[in-house]
């Protein structure tokens, strides 16, 4: 048995998109980043985040850019190349969950 499993609490870099596929599955789209310091200098990590179904249209209606927020899912990598064709490698995390932190109950 094997588990691939990732949490990330950070902030909404950009606008969440949200687009429907062809079934009618929503899907949205955002970026989170996660800053650390680690001897007096700050390291940002951007994770690009997909939500699908319920979890998706919810992110749409409750985040914005600057939003905190926890996004738990698994990880995949992938690589990708910009328009003058160098190589990129993507953090992309496939979200089960997410929690909206800066909503107040």
């Amino acid at each position: 048995m094997s588990v691939s499993k990732i949490f990330v609490m950070g902030q909404v870099d950009n606008e969440p998109q949200l687009k429907l596929r062809s079934q009618g599955l929503a899907v949205c789209y955002l970026s989170v980043a996660t800053t650390e310091v680690i001897k007096q200098e700050k390291h940002t990590i951007w994770f690009q985040v997909v939500l699908f179904g319920t979890q998706a249209e919810l992110a749409k209606k409750q985040l914005i850019k600057g939003s905190n927020v926890y996004v738990e899912g698994r990880l995949k990598v992938r690589e990708l190349k910009d328009e003058d064709n160098k190589p990129h490698t993507v953090l992309e995390i496939i979200g089960s969950d997410f929690r909206a932190l800066d909503l107040s109950i």
